[in-house]
């Protein structure tokens, strides 16, 4: 028919069907061609970006995409933007909807079925999917219509598998194959920054059933498989564009594809938080409502009667170290606001107050505002020869995460146990809270020349994805961990590392031991861009180590890394300027 879309005779020629009528209108029948041809009557008479809209209201199709990513895609200049390839069809159409409200000068390397709308048309490079592998490979996928793109200053959108996503069997899960060779060569040669954006989701069961038929089966689907996107909504993310520079680090166009691959699909890796988010919520409904305050007045009276036990002031906070039996309701506010401060990064004991028995005998380093007349945060800290004498090995809270065995209990009789440490939301975003803990700390070393080693978990909380819990876990492995005293540790719960559908050894290849670029990667996956834990990096930058990592379920399922300082190993200008202005208390 006149008008349409895709005509019979266009149909039967682009699959090498034309000699055989029956059987191309049976064909474009099943694959919901005709269907599709009615989608584009209606729709036709738009142009650009405005037919676009008008196809995804007629198939009430939505996407969810965080604005601030939209500003990612660079204002000017050529560049190159890589995607998964989920849906067919809908994934360029898509691509080009959403980057082209940033840039007008926005092209797609698509397959034919988008060269044939004539309302976006020039929007598009065309790719014929039912091409040999000869045919192709002489065409090089449009790479001179690409490369005249870039050099006129454009952008170019690229689906660098070439096909809609499929099951691999290798890897067992519905994924783009491998990036095409001759789409990384003109990557390379282009020499220009690179988008990664990434579609969640997937075709349906019989496509992928098809498939497994004939790869020509599953191409002949994707019509149909439009049509069953109508009224569902997809989440987009834009990743970070990738310098020419970060590009050339990989030498191999290979290489580069597995990187340039990896920082696609670990956009995707955020589509794991519904799940936790899921299961947090669930976790919560049995959680126990955070206890009332203490009034500010028995606070008050209860720090007045703590001179003795103050170690500095400065500006507007005194720093105290103290045991339980002088604190009372002081115990009671720390524990309140522990578990106010943890569930907000959705860690917690999800009791009413985060304290246990080990508050009873461990001492509480913590800092008070005297302006506002409340606590500003705390760390609990207890001496090792002093538990083992009283307690045993069982007496360490870290015991109740890790077994620890024989060999570990020199290290322990000569350590401080730290953990709980928290500093109140609104003092978060200053740094002169957690340096005066640091500073009481150094204080308790101070008075204890015995002590060699800071002991402690450090958290990394549920509220990241899996995937990024895994590369911090594999990261720190790496370069910052102390394989020697981890064999006498042993996690109660271990944390499994497993990367399946993102390699994420090459992106931690990529970071090698740069504590800046792990920071990136990881903000770049997760959805609000949340770094490394602040803690994890404090500690490392003090030249501490990790010996191990276990998962926590009474904590909600935070991930605790045991980290080990040996004091010997503290830089000189941390030591020397935690030490000034320190008034020593005996």
């Amino acid at each position: 028919m006149e008008g349409d879309l895709i005509t019979e005779e266009a149909f039967g020629k682009t699959t090498h069907l034309e000699r055989f009528k029956l059987a191309t209108k049976v064909l474009m029948g099943i694959s919901g061609i005709k269907k599709l041809n009615a989608l584009y009557a209606k729709t036709s008479h738009y142009n650009g970006l405005e037919f676009i809209e008008a196809v995804f209201q007629e198939l009430r199709f939505h996407f969810e995409l965080d604005e601030t990513e939209l500003n990612k895609i660079p204002t000017e200049g050529s560049f190159i933007t890589v995607s998964n390839h989920p849906f067919g069809a809908l994934d360029g159409l898509l691509l080009l909807y959403i980057v082209s409200k940033k840039r007008t000068d926005f092209k797609v390397m698509a397959n034919f079925l988008l060269k044939e709308i004539k309302p976006i048309e020039d929007y598009f490079l065309s790719v014929n999917p039912f091409e040999n592998r000869k045919e192709a490979s002489s065409s090089l996928v449009g790479t001179k219509q690409a490369l005249i793109q870039l050099k006129n200053g454009g952008g170019l959108g690229i689906f660098p598998a070439g096909e809609v996503s499929s099951f691999q069997s290798h890897q067992r899960h519905i994924i783009d194959k491998q990036w095409q060779t001759s789409i990384l060569k003109l990557i390379k040669k282009a020499k220009v920054p690179v988008v990664p954006i990434f579609f969640n989701g997937s075709n349906s069961l019989l496509f992928h059933l098809l498939g497994m038929v004939h790869p020509n089966l599953r191409t002949l689907a994707l019509p149909s498989e439009m049509l069953k996107k109508k009224g569902t909504k997809v989440k987009v993310r834009i990743g970070r564009p990738i310098k020419v520079s970060e590009q050339e680090e990989w030498v191999k166009p290979q290489d580069l594809g597995r990187f340039l691959r990896a920082k696609t699909y670990c956009l995707g890796s955020s589509s794991e938080v519904s799940t936790y988010f899921k299961e947090k919520l669930k976790r919560l409904k049995t959680a126990k409502p955070i206890a009332l305050a203490k009034d500010s007045l028995v606070l008050i009276q209860e720090i007045e009667k703590l001179e003795s036990y103050r170690i500095l002031q400065q500006a507007e906070f005194e720093l105290y170290l103290c045991g339980a039996n002088q604190i009372p309701n002081l115990l009671h506010e720390i524990g309140r606001l522990r578990e106010v401060t943890f569930r907000a990064v959705g860690e917690g004991s999800n009791k009413a107050l985060d304290l246990d028995e080990y508050d009873f005998y461990y001492q509480h380093l913590f800092l008070w505002d005297k302006q506002n007349h409340q606590l500003a945060g705390a760390y609990r800290l207890g001496k090792g020869d002093d538990i083992l004498k009283s307690h045993g090995k069982k007496g360490f809270y870290i015991h109740s995460l890790f077994k620890l065995k024989k060999e570990f209990k020199p290290i322990l009789a000569q350590s401080i146990e730290m953990g709980r440490s928290f500093v109140v939301k609104e003092y978060q975003q200053k740094r002169l809270p957690l340096f005066l803990l640091w500073k009481g700390i150094m204080h308790f070393l101070t008075s204890k020349p015995e002590v060699k080693y800071l002991i402690g978990p450090v958290s990394i909380s549920n509220n990241y994805s899996r995937f990024s819990r895994m590369l911090m876990v594999e990261f720190i492995r790496r370069f910052y961990f102390n394989h020697h005293l981890a064999k006498w540790v042993e996690p109660r719960k271990q944390f499994k590392v497993n990367f399946k559908k993102v390699e994420g050894g090459t992106l931690l290849d990529g970071a090698k031991e740069d504590m800046k670029k792990i920071d990136q990667i990881i903000s770049d996956v997760e959805p609000d861009h949340a770094p490394l834990p602040v803690l994890i990096k404090k500690y490392i930058r003090q030249n501490a180590k990790i010996i191990g990592f276990n998962l926590d379920p009474k904590f909600n399922h935070a991930l605790d890394g045991l980290m080990i300082l040996d004091i010997d190993d503290l830089p000189k200008s941390s030591i020397e300027d935690l030490q000034k202005d320190m008034k020593v208390v005996v």
